[in-house]
């Protein structure tokens, strides 16, 4: 097990726990290790600047929503892409996450057990301490293939995937309790969305490469920032 954080965490002996930090190159911070490795990863205090100016904190300036949406919706396209080789995401954060923000992307053909079988990947995330008294903080999760999907939710032959990828439902970080790991399995709890059809996931071994993971704030259904990018090898 890797240990780079001064906080200690119970993990598995699969698990590699890692701090996230800034890469000094204007990359964004990750916390991936080698792709699905399991990495348990949590923000430092400095931040890269965002793909169109400085990162700014979590929420700030933005109103609290009423209620979340259930999912997000594409409005431009995604430019995030995971590298295997890099073991890193091409662009920053759009947003600085709460400094307590871990994440977790454990994939079963690597790290195969009674959670995560292969075949599948299991996302998480929390804060690693409680931080009472904050306003919702809505979290969705992208799972990217590495290459665009048709409108029947098939893999192309078109690489730089642009699209979102395959969505989880919009959660609220600090409900039920803030330091609660929320996990999303895929393909189990992921679904395509074009035009007005819903789409089950397809299954990792459909298009072998590298998958992009994006964590984004939610404050409504079209507007949403990238927090933490990483990203695994299937297939």
């Amino acid at each position: 097990m890797t240990i780079a954080v001064a906080a200690v965490l119970g993990v598995t002996a699969a698990v590699a726990l890692r701090a996230m930090r800034d890469d000094g190159g204007g990359g964004r911070a990750q916390g991936g290790g080698a792709g699905g490795s399991g990495a348990v990863s949590t923000p430092g205090a400095s931040t890269s600047p965002g793909a169109t100016g400085s990162a700014q904190p979590a929420g700030a300036g933005k109103p609290t929503p009423q209620g979340p949406p259930q999912f997000i919706e594409q409005t431009a396209p995604s430019g995030d892409f995971w590298s295997g080789l890099a073991h890193r995401c091409n662009l920053p954060a759009e947003e600085t996450a709460h400094l307590q923000f871990q994440y977790s992307v454990t994939t079963g053909d690597q790290y195969p057990d009674d959670d995560v079988p292969p075949g599948k990947a299991r996302i998480g995330y929390r804060l690693k301490d409680e931080d009472p008294g904050l306003d919702p903080y809505y979290v969705s999760v992208a799972v990217k293939p590495p290459h665009e999907l048709d409108a029947q939710g098939r893999p192309t032959a078109r690489g730089n995937n642009r699209q979102l990828g395959f969505m989880s439902k919009v959660t609220n970080m600090y409900a039920p309790g803030q330091t609660d790991w929320k996990y999303f399995t895929y393909p189990d709890d992921f679904t395509y969305r074009t035009g007005d059809k819903t789409l089950a996931a397809i299954p990792l071994t459909r298009d072998p490469g590298e998958w992009t993971v994006t964590y984004r704030h939610v404050t409504t259904v079209k507007d949403y920032k990238s927090i933490v990018c990483d990203g695994f090898m299937a297939g």
